[in-house]
């Protein structure tokens, strides 16, 4: 009884403390827009790339062969429900005599009220053009995409494709694509961007059941999505001391009643912030719905949001991850069908039929999933037992936000699955590995290097230390045959869907 009262003694003044620098700070700091968890844009992702001696000698010495790569759709709008929840919050605050709003908050428009249930927004349109001149500007020395030799997979969502058209013709230095709401995407069919000659159209192939295994997975829908008590930690950080100081702080602050403003407004301010931030261009002004939110409210809202999607779509549950086999498996399966021709074709790389790229869009429900399949961003990493991400960390996590270099193994939703967040497998061939490697591997010389947003990362995989060290915690690249061994659970010929996804009575 003693001990006990004495520890959550001790607790106590450990988060007053903490709540003291985080909460009560008066610093004038730039507005955090890299904090906004998996609404953050793009070209507001603050990954850091690791580096380590593989780099240089991958790029020094290989050439690359083949591209797989995953894309997060771009800047979307809201939901209509998240739209419903802004006019009703503003109408509160709006009736609320002598209240303290931020300037010109009461004469700014509704955010998104025009806009389409999550309808790609021309800076989603503008990412993934951007990103598909960099894909092919990236390889040019080396080889050049064209519509035979790269393939093109979309989820049946509007968004997703839409991306993915978008992507395509930024990849071949086509006209931008202007918005457009009525863009077919019925599952089952090919989409041919509208854009170029017949010689240059390529078709988007829709699977949803690659793209959108999350549907198909039974147990998961019923074990963790439609669980409430999958994301308890979640609910007890929101539920807890950080975030209840936050709603205090902006009740006092601007004035406020509980019946104007509830905790649960703090998630609607922050929704219409981080999408108007992401939305808008870097010159505008932030938008007033962000003056309630001062910088250091930041980093506890991005933890709380994170929360969600590590319990719902990373490393909370193995089903999260293991569910994303079918599409971890493919794209596997194509890079080895890449090495493969490319050795028949005795490593000539101006041979025509050589497969050069294929490109995935999809969700964050789609990339999240599959980059904690490859073991990326595990805090576990290091650890005799597997570390999760609790409520009561968030401490420990704000420390680990404030090192410099970053931890490599730091797990926030931001640094992967931002709008346009995107995961790229690289195959390379190293002539010189080839020569010093065991000549029984037939893959002797083949070398895959992830990239996370265009920035290389620790693979735990790759580690020349096995288990993987905090001192190790991975390499930028790993041998092709050393993948095909360590994820061999997720290829086609192993992986059991009905054995993972059925419901168990």
């Amino acid at each position: 009884m003693g001990l006990a009262y004495v520890t959550n003694s001790f607790a106590a003044f450990v988060l007053g403390l903490l709540s003291v620098i985080v909460l009560n700070s008066d610093r004038t700091d730039d507005f955090p827009v890299s904090g906004l968890s998996t609404k953050t844009a793009y070209r507001h992702c603050s990954l850091v790339s690791f580096r380590d001696a593989a780099w240089d000698q991958l790029h020094a010495n290989c050439q690359a062969v083949h591209v797989n790569a995953l894309f997060r759709h771009g800047t979307r709008a809201p939901s209509r429900k998240n739209v419903a929840s802004f006019q009703d919050l503003y109408d509160r605050l709006r009736s609320r005599k002598h209240a303290r709003l931020p300037d010109g908050f009461l004469d700014y428009p509704i955010p998104f009220q025009d806009a389409d249930d999550k309808e790609l927004l021309p800076r989603g349109l503008e990412e993934l053009y951007a990103l598909g001149r960099k894909f092919a500007n990236r390889w040019s020395d080396t080889f050049q995409f064209t519509p035979s030799n790269v393939q093109f997979y979309a989820s049946s969502v509007a968004r997703s494709l839409q991306s993915g058209h978008s992507f395509y013709n930024g990849l071949f230095n086509l006209p931008p694509l202007t918005p457009n709401r009525s863009l077919p995407c019925a599952p089952g069919t090919e989409h041919t961007p509208s854009l170029g000659s017949e010689g240059d159209q390529k078709r988007i192939k829709i699977a949803d059941h690659l793209l959108r295994f999350f549907d198909y997975c039974k147990r998961y829908n019923e074990e963790i999505e439609k669980n409430k008590t999958s994301v308890l930690e979640y609910t007890k950080f929101r539920e807890g001391h950080f975030m209840k100081k936050i709603y205090k702080t902006i009740l006092k602050k601007h004035r406020l009643s509980k019946k104007s403003f509830t905790k649960d407004d703090i998630y609607t301010l922050f929704l219409a912030c981080a999408h108007e931030t992401a939305s808008q261009s870097d010159s505008e002004p932030l938008s007033p719905w962000c003056g309630f939110l001062r910088p250091h409210y930041l980093p506890v809202i991005e933890y709380m949001v994170d929360l969600k999607q590590y319990w719902l779509k990373s490393y909370g549950y193995d089903l999260n991850y293991v569910q994303s086999c079918p599409l971890v498996g493919e794209m596997l399966t194509q890079i080895l069908r890449a090495a493969e021709q490319f050795k028949a074709h005795r490593f000539n790389q101006s041979h025509p039929a050589l497969h050069r790229g294929t490109f995935w869009f999809g969700h964050a429900e789609t990339l999240l999933p599959v980059v904690a399949a490859l073991g990326l961003f595990n805090d576990s990493v290091g650890h005799a037992h597997p570390v999760k991400l609790l409520a009561a960390d968030f401490p420990q996590w704000l420390k680990k936000l404030r090192l410099n270099p970053p931890l490599p193994t730091m797990f926030r939703a931001g640094h992967i699955a931002p709008f346009a967040g995107n995961l790229a497998l690289t195959l390379y061939y190293c002539p010189h590995l080839a020569s010093q490697q065991k000549t029984e591997d037939p893959w002797a010389g083949f070398v895959i290097e992830p990239e996370v947003n265009g920035r290389t990362i620790a693979w735990p995989v790759a580690s020349p230390v096995q288990p993987p060290t905090t001192s190790f915690p991975g390499a930028t690249s790993a041998s092709l045959s050393r993948v095909l061994s360590h994820f061999a659970r997720c290829m086609p010929t192993i992986y059991d869907d009905q054995k993972v996804c059925a419901l168990h009575n």
